[in-house]
């Protein structure tokens, strides 16, 4: 048998046997590393090319191993490569517990372990990275494919959530901080251990695009020293002072903020969270009068979920005093 190595949408490796198309996540004992000769007059240790033009290169071979070898790119993790059922029916737990995607696997895993289905799978680290999976697809949900049949007056309210959803921009290092928060912590922890646990998201969030190596490191080290030296009842308080200090400008109650203030919890699904927030970024000036406050590590030192109902009760507070002081009361 002769096993080789290939690479998922998602940058995972995985193993087929090149005759009868056996798939499997475990390095079989067989497999034998291929030693690849790089060009003639090349030194040891020494490429030509760039870092990023071996990476595209290398994903450009795999995308099309996976192609040759009965692998669906476009489909989710856990029906694309070996383990189908263990992996969809482990999934589904995720659902079916209603997790958290913007929490840790270290917190939500507690959620499920009593369930018979955790038992499917015993890796803990493919079980971690199923879970980051099922987060990106919740985080990058955008309506699919529901404006297809959309017709008339439907389709006009449909192409207005459009233009707001377009409108929406997420501060500097929302993704970057997202990755933290998520992250498991310890006093040890450094940069290089946060990419590594989280290696698929900083893959789907594009972030080596969005940040130079170096800003991403330093901004990681920075926003780790107060998920290490502070509790998160600290935290918090650091943020709400961050916005009492910063945010003093008027806000006006707008139909869509107020829809969203008016609403006592937090929406369930992710995407509506996340949408949430950056609406109400908008509104006390995250891209305009307070733009400096990206920068601003405070800024970044809760995560979504929290950060989201900690902008909500402050904006509620400020709206509710802008009415008072119109109505001259």
């Amino acid at each position: 048998m002769v096993w080789k190595r290939a690479k998922t949408g998602e940058g995972e490796f995985y193993y087929y046997e090149t005759v009868s198309g056996e798939k499997t996540w475990e390095r079989p004992e067989t497999f034998e590393e291929e030693t690849v000769m790089g060009a003639v007059g090349l030194v040891k240790g020494y490429s030509s090319s760039s870092e990023e033009e071996e990476e595209e290169e290398e994903e450009q071979q795999q995308q099309q191993q996976e192609q040759q070898h009965g692998v669906d790119i476009s489909k989710p993790l856990d029906v694309r490569v070996g383990y189908d059922s263990e992996h969809a029916r482990f999934i589904a737990l995720f659902d079916r517990y209603e997790l958290n995607p913007y929490s840790s696997w270290s917190l939500q895993s507690r959620k499920v372990q009593s369930d018979p289905e955790f038992y499917t799978l015993l890796d803990d680290e493919t079980r971690r990275e199923l879970f980051e999976d099922w987060c990106t697809m919740k985080l990058a949900k955008a309506g699919g494919d529901s404006s297809a049949s959309l017709t008339g007056e439907e389709e006009e309210e449909e192409d207005d959530d459009d233009d707001e959803d377009e409108s929406l921009e997420p501060v500097k290092f929302h993704y970057l901080s997202h990755i933290v928060s998520k992250s498991t912590i310890k006093p040890q922890t450094v940069f290089s251990d946060v990419k590594t646990e989280n290696k698929l998201l900083f893959k789907n969030f594009n972030i080596d695009e969005t940040h130079p190596k170096q800003e991403q490191r330093q901004f990681v080290s920075s926003l780790l020293f107060y998920y290490k030296k502070k509790s998160s009842k600290e935290r918090v308080e650091i943020f709400k002072n961050l916005l009492d200090t910063k945010v003093k400008h008027e806000i006006n109650n707008e139909d869509q903020l107020q829809q969203i203030l008016d609403q006592e919890n937090l929406p369930n699904d992710a995407y509506e969270i996340e949408s949430q927030l950056i609406t109400m970024e908008k509104y006390i000036g995250m891209h305009d009068s307070l733009r400096q406050l990206q920068e601003d590590i405070k800024y970044y030192v809760v995560g979504v979920r929290d950060k989201t109902i900690l902008i909500k009760e402050f904006l509620r507070h400020m709206v509710r005093s802008t009415s008072q002081v119109r109505s001259g009361s």
